[in-house]
């Protein structure tokens, strides 16, 4: 978030920011789960794969492994297979995918980019689709990832002010849902778009 937002990464620059600094009113994105229960976040959702990663990486293995973490639990999820599908449902139209990035913002996991469109002002969300996990791990797509280059330009992607992310039984219970880096919830679940929702200093 501090990178979307261009802020200093270190405590005193931050605090500089506070004093002189910017507001504006950015968007937030809205999670609702089938039991209508709603989340906001603020710089992505991640449906299927990592998910599942994160839900691998405890504090433990992010406390001794610190950056190496999230690539070693990728990797065994990816071993682990069996990947279910993932149904997106844009109004009329439909996508199904393996892993999708419902993202608010251009940054994900870090110093990596999802969109280069997504804005936090846009007033819409950008969704990027893996259809198979197994794509990012080749040769040219893994070497713009390595490069640090827009999922987007390897990957189909679209905007959209609201979608409904299922599995094809409709049931969903083997797909789970991360929002801003922590597990929350499973599918069957909807996101929108809060135009405007925060204020925040930049």
């Amino acid at each position: 978030m501090a990178r979307e937002l261009g802020l200093p990464l270190e405590s005193e620059g931050a605090c500089e920011r506070i004093l002189t600094g910017d507001a504006f009113r950015m968007d937030v994105g809205v999670a609702t789960d089938g039991e209508g229960t709603e989340r906001r976040f603020a710089c992505m959702a991640g449906i299927g794969f990592d998910a599942d990663v994160v839900r691998e990486v405890g504090p433990r293995l992010k406390r001794y492994l610190r950056s190496l973490a999230f690539p070693l639990a990728a990797l065994k999820v990816y071993l682990r297979g069996g990947q279910p599908d993932v149904r997106i449902l844009d109004g009329d139209t439909t996508h199904v995918a393996q892993f999708a990035i419902v993202a608010n913002g251009r940054y994900y996991g870090g110093e990596f980019e999802t969109a280069e469109d997504a804005s936090l002002v846009s007033g819409g969300l950008e969704i990027v689709l893996v259809e198979k996990v197994g794509h990012l791990a080749r040769p040219d797509v893994l070497a713009h990832i390595l490069a640090k280059k827009p999922l987007d330009r390897t990957m189909k992607s679209f905007t959209s002010g609201g979608i409904l992310a299922e599995s094809p039984d409709g049931r969903g219970a083997r797909i789970p849902v991360q929002i801003d880096g922590e597990v929350w919830g499973h599918l069957p679940m909807s996101f929108s778009i809060e135009p405007a929702a925060l204020e925040v200093i930049r």
